[in-house]
């Protein structure tokens, strides 16, 4: 579970952007494959397929809002570069709750991860994407060996960083539209679905009700669920 829950926050980060191109909208990707090589893992992996990951998007905030389990555990994670601030809200089986972090200061990518930026080109919803091979160092994946292979357009443009959790991701310049990972016999496929060029209404719109809890109140919780 630590694992899988390791794999959904470097989803829920993705990638930085500063194209010029569309500057406000959203992008949904939904998890369309996931296997594993251990039979005991591969079920409680095949209860994340259809999760969904919609990355809301303007020249001042971002939300990336993710729902797994058939709805049984959501998160919503608000970043504000201007404040360098970020909230988490989660919401487990009714139980909510949020967390305030300052954002982590960009790193340096041959400090994070290897970039390999390829020439080869895909073309998902009508947006030409180029594939790029990253392979965070051990120190960012808890010792676990990864590759994540995401197809990039310039064509949106999307503030960053939105990699506090693997700072070295800055160096990119694209939106993610397809994003596959393959670490420790598991692999995790999300797709985009749509890409909207507006924003709803109260895109923003911070959540009630979620119980405030400190960075280290919250470790210790997620501790406790052998997280």
């Amino acid at each position: 579970m630590k694992q899988l829950l390791i794999l959904l926050l470097l989803v829920s980060a993705s990638v930085g952007s500063y194209a010029q191109k569309i500057s406000e909208g959203v992008i949904k990707m939904e998890l369309t494959d996931v296997k594993s090589d251990d039979p005991s893992v591969a079920s409680q992996m095949a209860m994340m397929k259809g999760s969904t990951n919609d990355i809301y998007f303007s020249k001042d905030q971002q939300k990336v809002s993710m729902s797994m389990m058939g709805g049984m555990m959501n998160m919503m994670v608000f970043t504000t570069p201007a404040t360098k601030e970020t909230k988490l809200f989660m919401d487990m089986m009714g139980n909510k709750f949020q967390v305030k972090t300052p954002m982590e200061e960009p790193g340096k990518a041959e400090d994070e991860m290897d970039i390999k930026m390829t020439d080869e080109t895909k073309e998902i919803k009508g947006y030409k994407c180029k594939k790029v091979i990253m392979t965070p160092k051990k120190s960012a994946t808890n010792g676990q060996d990864m590759t994540i292979t995401v197809y990039v357009t310039d064509r949106i443009d999307m503030t960053g960083p939105f990699t506090p959790q693997m700072k070295g991701a800055t160096k990119l310049k694209g939106a993610p539209l397809e994003m596959s990972i393959q670490t420790g016999g598991v692999s995790m496929v999300y797709t985009c679905k749509s890409v909207e060029t507006s924003l709803p209404k109260d895109s923003f719109k911070e959540p009630k009700g979620y119980k405030e809890m400190s960075k280290e109140e919250y470790e210790k919780m997620m501790s406790g669920f052998g997280m």
